[in-house]
């Protein structure tokens, strides 16, 4: 792409966290088709979510957004949007779906 923008244009935050903590990051594919509510639904589907299951879970995150981005009459995060602009637009929205899911670990005393 001819973008003009660079490292130091990025967004940082910064959020306290405890130990098993999770950090979801995903790109505009996962949450223009799934809400918080949708995503919080995936998750609390596995009773229980450790180290060894996050591909797991990630895999059924993307799964549902796959599955969302190409239905053509759900109401999706980006069709709620596109109505409150006046535009018509129901379904999912086709792009990448990209998440990363990480869990806090206690550092290291050592």
């Amino acid at each position: 792409t001819k973008s003009v923008d660079s490292p130091a244009d990025a967004d940082t935050y910064s959020v306290e966290c405890s130990p098993n903590d999770l950090i979801l990051l995903g790109t505009d594919g996962i949450f223009d088709n799934l809400s918080a509510r949708e995503i919080a639904a995936v998750l609390s589907k596995f009773n229980k979510i450790e180290e060894k299951n996050l591909c797991e879970v990630v895999n059924t995150l993307v799964s549902e957004a796959f599955s969302a981005s190409r239905d053509s009459q759900r109401m999706t995060p980006f069709s709620r949007n596109a109505h409150v602009n006046g535009v018509p637009y129901f379904g999912g929205k086709l792009d990448d779906i990209t998440v990363v899911l990480a869990m806090v670990k206690e550092q290291d005393s050592a």
